[in-house]
Protein backbone atom coordinates (compact mmCIF):
# COMPACT_ATOMS: atom_id res chain seq x y z
CA UNK A 1 0.00 0.00 0.00
CA UNK A 2 1.69 3.29 -1.31
CA UNK A 3 -0.74 5.32 1.35
CA UNK A 4 -2.03 4.98 4.45
CA UNK A 5 -5.93 5.66 5.26
CA UNK A 6 -6.82 9.46 5.37
CA UNK A 7 -7.57 8.51 9.30
CA UNK A 8 -4.43 7.16 9.98
CA UNK A 9 -2.48 9.68 8.11
CA UNK A 10 -4.45 12.15 10.15
CA UNK A 11 -3.62 11.47 13.30
CA UNK A 12 0.07 10.83 12.29
CA UNK A 13 -0.31 14.56 11.49
CA UNK A 14 -2.17 16.25 14.29
CA UNK A 15 0.47 14.34 16.87
CA UNK A 16 3.24 15.95 14.66
CA UNK A 17 1.92 19.23 13.36
CA UNK A 18 3.99 21.60 14.64
CA UNK A 19 5.47 24.38 12.14
CA UNK A 20 9.40 24.69 12.43
CA UNK A 21 10.52 29.03 12.73
CA UNK A 22 12.68 29.85 10.01
CA UNK A 23 15.91 30.01 10.43
CA UNK A 24 16.16 33.84 10.74
CA UNK A 25 13.04 33.76 13.34
CA UNK A 26 15.01 30.46 15.29
CA UNK A 27 18.21 33.19 15.76
CA UNK A 28 16.09 35.76 17.01
CA UNK A 29 14.13 33.45 19.64
CA UNK A 30 17.02 32.45 21.11
CA UNK A 31 18.59 35.71 21.17
CA UNK A 32 15.87 36.57 23.82
CA UNK A 33 15.68 35.74 27.47
CA UNK A 34 13.85 32.67 27.78
CA UNK A 35 10.64 33.05 30.48
CA UNK A 36 10.99 31.27 33.73
CA UNK A 37 7.49 28.57 33.34
CA UNK A 38 6.48 26.19 35.98
CA UNK A 39 7.24 23.02 35.95
CA UNK A 40 3.96 21.10 34.00
CA UNK A 41 2.86 17.24 34.94
CA UNK A 42 2.82 15.34 31.76
CA UNK A 43 4.04 12.06 31.75
CA UNK A 44 3.70 9.17 29.27
CA UNK A 45 0.40 7.01 29.34
CA UNK A 46 -0.80 4.37 27.42
CA UNK A 47 -3.16 5.47 24.36
CA UNK A 48 -6.46 4.17 26.07
CA UNK A 49 -5.60 5.65 29.49
CA UNK A 50 -8.05 8.93 29.83
CA UNK A 51 -7.45 12.11 29.22
CA UNK A 52 -8.51 14.34 31.89
CA UNK A 53 -8.77 17.84 31.82
CA UNK A 54 -5.81 19.16 33.89
CA UNK A 55 -3.64 16.71 31.24
CA UNK A 56 -5.46 18.90 28.34
CA UNK A 57 -4.90 22.44 30.19
CA UNK A 58 -1.52 21.95 30.83
CA UNK A 59 -0.70 20.89 27.00
CA UNK A 60 -2.74 24.29 26.18
CA UNK A 61 -0.29 26.19 29.07
CA UNK A 62 2.72 24.57 27.51
CA UNK A 63 1.74 25.50 24.06
CA UNK A 64 1.93 29.03 25.05
CA UNK A 65 5.67 29.04 26.48
CA UNK A 66 6.78 27.40 22.77
CA UNK A 67 8.01 29.76 20.10
CA UNK A 68 5.07 29.96 17.68
CA UNK A 69 2.71 28.35 20.45
CA UNK A 70 3.13 24.99 17.98
CA UNK A 71 4.41 21.74 19.67
CA UNK A 72 7.93 20.73 18.01
CA UNK A 73 7.39 19.27 14.99
CA UNK A 74 7.17 15.15 14.81
CA UNK A 75 8.02 13.67 11.53
CA UNK A 76 7.32 9.81 12.46
CA UNK A 77 8.59 7.76 9.48
CA UNK A 78 6.47 4.47 9.05
CA UNK A 79 7.53 0.92 7.33
CA UNK A 80 4.60 -1.20 5.57
CA UNK A 81 4.23 -4.59 7.34
CA UNK A 82 6.01 -7.53 5.11
CA UNK A 83 3.77 -10.11 4.20
CA UNK A 84 5.51 -11.52 1.54
CA UNK A 85 4.98 -15.45 1.90
CA UNK A 86 2.72 -15.35 4.65
CA UNK A 87 -1.10 -16.96 4.73
CA UNK A 88 -3.88 -14.63 4.27
CA UNK A 89 -4.58 -14.48 7.89
CA UNK A 90 -1.20 -13.96 8.98
CA UNK A 91 -1.24 -11.37 6.53
CA UNK A 92 -4.33 -9.25 8.06
CA UNK A 93 -2.73 -9.52 11.30
CA UNK A 94 0.39 -8.51 10.28
CA UNK A 95 -1.16 -5.03 8.65
CA UNK A 96 -2.88 -4.75 11.78
CA UNK A 97 0.08 -4.85 13.68
CA UNK A 98 1.66 -2.32 12.05
CA UNK A 99 -1.29 0.14 12.50
CA UNK A 100 -0.74 0.00 15.97
CA UNK A 101 2.63 0.32 16.09
CA UNK A 102 2.43 3.64 14.22
CA UNK A 103 0.41 5.04 16.85
CA UNK A 104 2.88 4.91 18.92
CA UNK A 105 5.44 7.22 21.25
CA UNK A 106 8.43 5.38 19.73
CA UNK A 107 7.26 5.43 15.84
CA UNK A 108 6.61 9.57 16.28
CA UNK A 109 9.87 9.92 18.37
CA UNK A 110 11.80 8.72 15.30
CA UNK A 111 13.38 11.96 13.59
CA UNK A 112 12.24 14.47 16.67
CA UNK A 113 14.41 16.73 16.66
CA UNK A 114 13.11 20.16 18.68
CA UNK A 115 15.04 23.21 17.81
CA UNK A 116 17.30 24.16 21.06
CA UNK A 117 14.65 27.42 22.13
CA UNK A 118 12.00 24.57 22.08
CA UNK A 119 14.37 22.14 23.79
CA UNK A 120 15.09 24.13 26.65
CA UNK A 121 11.60 25.29 27.30
CA UNK A 122 10.73 21.54 27.75
CA UNK A 123 13.33 20.97 30.10
CA UNK A 124 12.11 24.10 32.24
CA UNK A 125 8.75 22.70 32.05
CA UNK A 126 10.11 19.07 32.72
CA UNK A 127 8.06 18.07 29.96
CA UNK A 128 10.24 15.23 27.95
CA UNK A 129 9.67 14.28 24.14
CA UNK A 130 8.02 11.12 24.99
CA UNK A 131 5.63 12.72 27.35
CA UNK A 132 4.65 15.14 24.89
CA UNK A 133 3.94 12.62 22.22
CA UNK A 134 2.02 10.64 24.41
CA UNK A 135 -0.28 13.17 25.68
CA UNK A 136 -0.82 14.53 21.52
CA UNK A 137 -1.09 10.57 20.15
CA UNK A 138 -3.95 10.47 23.38
CA UNK A 139 -5.43 14.00 21.99
CA UNK A 140 -5.08 13.21 18.69
CA UNK A 141 -6.93 9.90 18.17
CA UNK A 142 -10.33 11.68 20.16
CA UNK A 143 -10.27 14.68 17.52
CA UNK A 144 -10.00 11.68 15.01
CA UNK A 145 -12.77 10.19 16.88
CA UNK A 146 -14.41 13.60 16.29
CA UNK A 147 -13.83 13.84 12.67
CA UNK A 148 -15.05 10.85 11.76
CA UNK A 149 -18.62 11.73 13.40
CA UNK A 150 -18.08 10.59 17.27
CA UNK A 151 -18.37 6.77 18.79
CA UNK A 152 -21.41 5.66 16.77
CA UNK A 153 -20.25 7.12 13.33
CA UNK A 154 -16.97 4.74 14.29
CA UNK A 155 -18.76 1.86 15.18
CA UNK A 156 -20.76 1.85 11.97
CA UNK A 157 -17.69 2.88 9.72
CA UNK A 158 -15.56 -0.45 11.28
CA UNK A 159 -19.27 -2.39 10.49
CA UNK A 160 -19.26 -1.38 6.72
CA UNK A 161 -15.03 -1.82 6.92
CA UNK A 162 -15.32 -4.79 8.07
CA UNK A 163 -18.12 -5.97 5.77
CA UNK A 164 -16.00 -4.91 2.56
CA UNK A 165 -12.78 -6.76 3.70
CA UNK A 166 -15.02 -10.41 3.58
CA UNK A 167 -16.27 -9.13 0.61
CA UNK A 168 -12.46 -8.44 -0.97
CA UNK A 169 -11.53 -11.86 0.65
CA UNK A 170 -14.63 -14.06 -1.18
CA UNK A 171 -13.61 -12.18 -4.55
CA UNK A 172 -9.83 -13.33 -3.85
CA UNK A 173 -10.48 -16.75 -2.97
CA UNK A 174 -12.50 -17.22 -6.22
CA UNK A 175 -10.01 -15.96 -8.58
CA UNK A 176 -7.73 -18.06 -6.77
CA UNK A 177 -9.50 -21.68 -6.97
CA UNK A 178 -10.41 -20.26 -10.72
CA UNK A 179 -6.57 -20.17 -11.39
CA UNK A 180 -7.45 -15.84 -12.34
CA UNK A 181 -4.57 -13.89 -11.87
CA UNK A 182 -4.89 -11.75 -8.82
CA UNK A 183 -4.34 -7.52 -9.37
CA UNK A 184 -2.50 -5.85 -6.90
CA UNK A 185 -5.08 -3.82 -6.64
CA UNK A 186 -6.99 -6.38 -4.75
CA UNK A 187 -4.16 -6.54 -2.40
CA UNK A 188 -3.95 -3.10 -2.06
CA UNK A 189 -7.86 -2.48 -1.03
CA UNK A 190 -7.77 -5.42 1.62
CA UNK A 191 -4.55 -3.99 2.92
CA UNK A 192 -6.09 -0.09 3.08
CA UNK A 193 -9.48 -2.17 4.61
CA UNK A 194 -8.23 -3.91 7.57
CA UNK A 195 -5.73 -1.17 7.84
CA UNK A 196 -9.09 1.05 8.70
CA UNK A 197 -10.40 -1.42 10.55
CA UNK A 198 -7.84 -1.27 13.29
CA UNK A 199 -7.81 2.36 13.34
CA UNK A 200 -11.40 2.29 14.35
CA UNK A 201 -10.76 -0.59 16.92
CA UNK A 202 -8.19 1.69 18.39
CA UNK A 203 -10.47 4.59 18.18
CA UNK A 204 -13.55 2.54 19.92
CA UNK A 205 -10.85 1.76 22.76
CA UNK A 206 -10.57 4.99 23.82
CA UNK A 207 -12.80 5.96 26.45
CA UNK A 208 -15.83 7.76 26.19
CA UNK A 209 -14.75 10.61 28.39
CA UNK A 210 -12.21 11.86 26.31
CA UNK A 211 -14.42 13.53 23.96
CA UNK A 212 -15.91 15.58 27.10
CA UNK A 213 -12.67 16.89 27.71
CA UNK A 214 -11.40 17.72 24.37
CA UNK A 215 -14.95 19.64 23.75
CA UNK A 216 -14.02 21.75 26.86
CA UNK A 217 -10.98 23.09 25.45
CA UNK A 218 -12.03 22.87 21.95
CA UNK A 219 -11.65 26.97 21.61
CA UNK A 220 -8.07 26.76 22.67
CA UNK A 221 -6.76 23.86 20.61
CA UNK A 222 -7.93 24.84 17.46
CA UNK A 223 -5.39 27.94 17.50
CA UNK A 224 -3.45 24.70 18.12
CA UNK A 225 -4.19 21.82 16.32
CA UNK A 226 -5.09 22.02 12.53
CA UNK A 227 -8.56 21.48 11.16
CA UNK A 228 -8.75 17.81 10.19
CA UNK A 229 -11.71 18.08 7.98
CA UNK A 230 -9.72 20.13 5.19
CA UNK A 231 -5.99 18.53 5.61
CA UNK A 232 -5.37 16.69 2.24
CA UNK A 233 -3.91 13.15 2.35
CA UNK A 234 -0.13 13.19 1.70
CA UNK A 235 2.22 11.09 0.19
CA UNK A 236 3.08 8.81 3.18
CA UNK A 237 6.60 8.37 4.31
CA UNK A 238 6.69 4.71 4.31
CA UNK A 239 9.99 2.79 3.52
CA UNK A 240 9.97 -0.85 1.78
CA UNK A 241 6.51 -0.27 1.07
CA UNK A 242 5.46 -2.57 -1.81
CA UNK A 243 2.26 -4.87 -2.52
CA UNK A 244 3.14 -8.55 -2.83
CA UNK A 245 0.64 -11.40 -2.87
CA UNK A 246 0.27 -13.70 0.29
CA UNK A 247 -0.26 -17.54 0.21
CA UNK A 248 -2.90 -19.34 0.04
CA UNK A 249 -2.10 -22.44 0.39
CA UNK A 250 -4.62 -22.83 3.58
CA UNK A 251 -7.89 -21.98 1.49
CA UNK A 252 -6.68 -23.75 -1.58
CA UNK A 253 -8.55 -27.09 -1.83
CA UNK A 254 -6.17 -29.44 -1.55
CA UNK A 255 -4.74 -31.47 -5.31
CA UNK A 256 -6.38 -35.26 -5.65
CA UNK A 257 -3.55 -37.14 -5.63
CA UNK A 258 -3.49 -40.41 -8.38
CA UNK A 259 -3.93 -43.33 -6.77
CA UNK A 260 -1.06 -45.98 -7.10
CA UNK A 261 -1.17 -48.75 -9.30
CA UNK A 262 0.38 -52.46 -7.95
CA UNK A 263 2.29 -54.45 -10.40
CA UNK A 264 -0.05 -56.18 -12.76
CA UNK A 265 -2.67 -54.02 -12.59
CA UNK A 266 -4.57 -51.66 -14.72
CA UNK A 267 -6.04 -48.32 -13.51
CA UNK A 268 -9.45 -47.52 -14.16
Amino acid sequence: MKRISLAITATLLLAGCGEAPTPREADRVEQEAAPQYAPLNITVKDLNEPLTEAEVASFVDLMKSLPGGKPPEFSPVTTGAKVQGLHLDQAMQAWRGAVRDALTVKTLMTGWSPRSQARQILGVRKVSGPALASLMLRMSCTVGMEALGGRRQVAAQRVITDDKIQSIIMVIQRMHKSGEPIADSYWQGLEEAVSLSEYLNILLELPESNQTVIAAYRDELKSILPDQSKMVTPQEKRENSQIVPVRFDDLAPPKPQPKRVRSGQTSR
